[in-house]
């Protein structure tokens, strides 16, 4: 559970300006819904996803588009 302050540093411009991507990984579905409603209102400076497996948002992550 983020606090609403550490869910706007996350992507504020200084948490953002060493990377391309962020991936989060969640581990229950009401998270994933609750994540993803948060970034669509939020809406991210960088490509921003949440994963149910880290393998998979590794793999997102290495992907050039």
């Amino acid at each position: 559970n983020a606090s609403k302050e550490a869910l706007d540093f996350m992507f504020s411009e200084p948490a953002t300006i060493f990377s391309s991507k962020d991936a989060y990984i969640t581990k229950s579905l009401p998270q994933r819904l609750l994540g993803n409603f948060y970034l669509n209102v939020k809406k991210p400076k960088i490509p921003t996803k949440l994963f149910t497996s880290e393998k998979t948002a590794i793999n997102w992550l290495k992907r050039n588009n």
